[in-house]
């Protein structure tokens, strides 16, 4: 009933490896229950679902079972009510936010001044657009309009987003182009880049300190660092991350704004930056 081959062939884009094991792991037990169930896939079947799941298992994992489930539907495009979707989301628990791992700026510096072609290229559209490892390999490089373009796969199918080449990734694709048409700049697998990160991060003396040293901590990297600088949460989600919803960024970039409080200047300060003297009685 449920179209697991296909899904492990459109996932393999989106998702790491483990991610996209785990996954499959959990629409395999889906599909089970859909046929003893005779159910159909869809809001109603997986909301029966979460019940028999949570009588044995914790709230968390029910919650990251059924967002396992909610990925198919939209990976797969499959036609369901968004209404009832949006229902079976209001059950679901809550699921605890943990912070992404990402890079320093000087060590997001330090691995693409290491990394070799095709690598270096490579390494640099990821953290300047906030790409994933997937979409990046599929980069169209334009040097006569200024552009790359990346390929995004939504709900309602694959899309491409273009964006302005910056000065400094634009010299790195002119020096690309000595060794890789950019055509198609990179004739690599996603096993090989990921191979090549660790090696470069190795070279440029990045310890993992308690992170999974992987090419998709360039996307968070570039995502985090951004909301650290003052840009908003909202800007980010729709400019660099492209999620459908700003709660998805939230989700995971939640570390990165913790720390904003700590920065908001006082009432006190705004109006003195003013020029409006506080609590001396004066006028201006």
């Amino acid at each position: 009933m449920l179209d697991l081959e296909g899904f492990r062939l459109r996932a393999s884009r989106v998702y790491s490896e483990a991610t996209l094991r785990r996954k499959l792991s959990v629409l395999r037990a889906y599909g089970e229950f859909l046929e003893e169930t005779g159910m159909e896939p869809g809001p109603e079947s997986l909301a029966k679902w979460m019940d028999v799941l949570s009588r044995r298992l914790s709230p968390q994992s029910v919650a990251v079972y059924a967002r396992d489930v909610l990925s198919y539907f939209d990976l797969m495009l499959l036609d369901v009510d968004e209404r009832k979707v949006r229902a079976v989301r209001r059950t679901m628990p809550p699921v605890s936010l943990r912070p992404a791992e990402s890079l320093t700026a000087d060590e997001v510096r330090r691995l693409i001044e290491v990394a070799e072609p095709p690598y270096r290229l490579l390494f640099a559209l990821m953290f300047a657009y906030a790409r994933r490892l997937s979409e990046a390999l599929r980069a169209r490089i334009d040097l006569a309009s200024n552009t790359v373009s990346f390929p995004l796969l939504k709900k309602r199918g694959e899309e491409w987003a273009t964006f302005p080449l910056e000065p400094w990734v634009r010299r790195l694709a002119k020096e690309h182009a000595r060794y890789y048409p950019l055509s198609d700049p990179f004739p690599v697998t996603p096993r090989a880049a990921e191979l090549a990160f660790k090696r470069f991060c190795g070279l440029a003396k990045i310890e993992p300190g308690g992170r999974r040293l992987r090419p998709h901590l360039l996307r968070h990297s570039r995502i985090s660092l951004s909301v650290e600088r003052g840009v908003p949460l909202e800007v980010v989600s729709k400019v660099l991350a492209k999620h459908a919803s700003v709660r998805t960024t939230y989700q995971f970039y939640l570390a990165s704004t913790e720390g904003m409080a700590e920065r908001v200047p006082s009432a006190e300060e705004i109006l003195l930056a003013g020029s409006v003297a506080v609590g001396r009685g004066e006028k201006r």
